[in-house]
């Protein structure tokens, strides 16, 4: 199960994440995505949204993400 759920899930840089996300949506089409941040400072979870927003802009996939 730990296996399942880790290959769902993604940390790294844009450059790392960004090529791997896009191959998962490729893989398995999903109608949407969850984004958890697990973050408790405001100012950081803030930059990892950004960082979000910005690897969202560059898939041609037409995924849509919402904080």
């Amino acid at each position: 199960m730990v296996d399942q759920t880790l290959s769902c899930t993604f940390a790294g840089s844009l450059q790392s994440i960004t090529p791997r996300l896009r191959d998962f949506i490729a893989r398995h089409e999903p109608d949407e995505l969850l984004v958890a941040l697990p973050i408790h400072d405001h100012a950081l979870r803030r930059h990892a949204l950004e960082l979000t927003a910005a690897m969202q802009a560059t898939l041609s996939s037409g995924l849509h993400v919402s904080p």
